[in-house]
């Protein structure tokens, strides 16, 4: 969404923009070498649909054992990704937080949220990123300990997450008038 932002033909238009744990980088614990990032552009040119393991860790989706639980059984988690898939993922990331961000649509009101102990996407990358934007509206909140999904996180704290987005939301409504 973040590129979208940045790129995409109707991105004008858009009202908002929230941005949960967003993937500027992949965190340390689980980011490829950029080797492997570069390998995996050039298998994306021969095998663009050919998949790959993710090596993601389950354990950094949530504190909450219960929602870990439910994702390792979830039958639409499979923990592959195509080539090309990933490539982009990754290089969109990179392109984001050196030059793409001054791209953002400065009238589109943008609220990026991170936990400070996710495991899969880097809060540092996020923060900066944030701190490059040319946009006018824009808040950052920073969960501290918490893990990538904001919103699985043991109740009290989803709790807290997902009253931050309806309240950012509300503020952001166009105001009606009678």
């Amino acid at each position: 969404m973040l590129n979208y932002d940045c790129i995409g033909p109707l991105r004008t238009k858009l009202a908002g923009l929230i941005a949960s744990a967003p993937c500027v980088l992949a965190a340390p614990p689980t980011r490829p070498y950029w080797v492997t990032i570069r390998a995996a552009g050039l298998a994306s040119w021969v095998l663009p649909s050919f998949q790959i393991s993710t090596g993601l860790k389950v354990e950094f989706i949530s504190r909450d054992p219960e929602q870990v639980a439910k994702y390792k059984v979830d039958p639409l988690v499979h923990g592959y990704g195509t080539t090309l898939g990933l490539y982009d993922m990754l290089t969109n990331g990179e392109a984001l937080l050196s030059y793409r961000y001054k791209e953002m649509t400065k009238e589109v009101p943008i609220l990026i949220c991170h936990g400070t102990a996710d495991g899969l996407t880097d809060p540092k990358a996020s923060r900066d990123f944030f701190d490059k934007l040319p946009v006018h509206d824009r808040s950052y909140q920073a969960y501290q300990g918490f893990y990538h999904e904001l919103h699985n996180e043991p109740e009290a704290d989803r709790r807290k997450v997902i009253d931050h987005y309806i309240e950012w939301i509300r503020k952001h409504l166009p105001s009606s008038s009678s």
